[in-house]
């Protein structure tokens, strides 16, 4: 069996990282259960299925509120950012 994925990511350009993600829960109450943040230094890989998603959280940082793992909050400049392509082979 061999299956390959492809998906598409963010990169750090200044040190070639990929980013991960952070969740944080939110106080009871509220619409919103845990909100998604854009990160470096989690061990942890935030992957999208499609390059449009990833250009789209590249170029728009998204209120708390409204951050899901799609569309994330993201602290960095979109010049700061590039998005790649991320293709895993999974054999067994």
């Amino acid at each position: 069996m061999r299956k390959v994925e492809v998906k598409y990511g963010l990169m750090l350009v200044k040190t070639e990282e990929l980013l991960g993600f952070s969740t944080r829960g939110n106080e009871p109450g509220l619409n919103v259960e845990v909100t998604y943040n854009l990160e470096t230094g989690y061990g942890n890989v935030w992957l999208v299925k499609s390059k449009m998603e990833a250009e789209y959280a590249r170029c728009h940082d998204t209120n708390w509120y409204n951050a899901d793992y799609d569309t994330p909050v993201n602290p960095f400049k979109p010049e700061e950012l590039k998005v790649v392509k991320v293709t895993t082979v999974i054999e067994g």
